[in-house]
């Protein structure tokens, strides 16, 4: 009878682990996909590798990512190591780490476990991420492949909304190339454990024309773009962050938005949990680029403009520094500070 009991126990712990980390049978032969996209559940888009809704995706401690549909059933394994690599505005990142989600969308972390929610219905939970390498939490060297940019000397103490405005610059010269580039205005902690962008992109995944997306990024080493929208050089593009208490969620953080103003058309993604604070936080404007050979692969002058820091309401002065990299074959880059609420990043067309 004792041992009954036991096996009893020890079979309905085995239940609730597999329920909780579904595995591959032991034994079963495991064939790895190689992702060259990043996983969506987007179907206003087609920027990435289709999922279906209510997945979750385990990062697991073997650097092994695996995805389960709604039903539990497994739907594939990727190694992270041999998934292609995607261009984001915050360096790059292997397909695996990259998470295309619908505009609007709420993203919940809490602990390990971040829940990507439908943003009509806070119930509708469209995409589950466990992530149980803990391991992988670090500073990531985000600034490495900005060319240039205007940054807050100082942190600020309290930091509640950051929003700028800018045009859209002339594209590349060179438009046939494979160059990528990234202009934004973006908030960071002191420690750079998250950064929350609205960015403006040019060829991003292939398109060789002017996108916008919101983005953030989380030091767990994964990435989230919303939705993206399209524009032309001469539109009037608003970078949007705010601070908010959500009543609908038990915690606090930022709405990201990109807004083109001359289209009514906005991408926007919300985010609550492991980035609610708004204290000891810096703003930058910057123009980042990869694979950039020569000056025909970077926009024409930008210039960040009706720029406002708040906490609470009451206005902030920004105190900006200038930074060129030396590391691009570029010449004639600089950074004009004229306020604080405009400054213009310089290039050579």
């Amino acid at each position: 009878m004792k041992r009954l009991i036991a096996f009893s126990i020890l079979l309905a712990i085995c239940l609730v682990t597999a329920m909780v980390s579904p595995v591959a049978a032991q034994g079963e032969i495991q064939e790895y996909v190689q992702l060259s996209k990043p996983l969506s559940v987007d179907r206003a888009s087609n920027d990435g590798y289709s999922i279906p809704v209510n997945s979750t995706i385990y990062h697991r401690d073997n650097r092994v990512t695996e995805i389960y549909g709604p039903d539990k059933k497994h739907i594939l394994s990727a190694k992270d190591s041999e998934a292609g690599l995607v261009t984001t505005p915050s360096g790059y990142a292997p397909a695996t780490r990259v998470h295309q989600v619908p505009s609007g969308t709420c993203i919940v972390h809490d602990d390990n476990v971040t829940n990507v929610y439908d943003n009509n219905s806070r119930n509708n939970c469209l995409l589950t991420i466990v992530d149980q390498n803990s391991k992988v939490r670090q500073d990531f060297p985000a600034t490495l492949d900005w060319i240039e940019d205007s940054h807050s000397k100082n942190q600020f103490s309290y930091l509640t909304t950051f929003v700028a405005k800018w045009t859209v610059p002339s594209s590349p010269p060179d438009a046939g190339g494979d160059a990528t580039c990234f202009l934004f205005n973006g908030i960071q902690p002191t420690l750079r454990t998250f950064l929350l962008q609205p960015v403006l992109e040019w060829n991003q995944k292939g398109s060789h024309r002017w996108t916008g997306a919101a983005w953030y990024y989380q030091d767990d080493d994964n990435w989230f773009r919303a939705t993206s929208v399209n524009a032309n050089t001469g539109n009037t593009i608003h970078g949007n962050m705010w601070y908010v208490d959500d009543p609908w969620i038990p915690d606090e953080g930022w709405i990201v938005q990109l807004f083109n103003t001359t289209t009514g058309q906005g991408s926007t993604l919300q985010t609550y949990g492991y980035c609610s604070t708004f204290r000891n936080l810096r703003t930058v404007c910057a123009l980042e680029g990869k694979r950039i050979t020569d000056n025909n692969d970077v926009p024409g002058d930008t210039t960040f403009c009706d720029m406002y820091c708040r906490a609470f309401g009451q206005n902030l002065n920004i105190d900006w520094g200038a930074h060129v990299s030396t590391s691009f074959p570029l010449t004639d880059l600089g950074v004009d500070i004229y306020s604080s609420s405009k400054v213009r990043l310089r290039t050579a067309n």
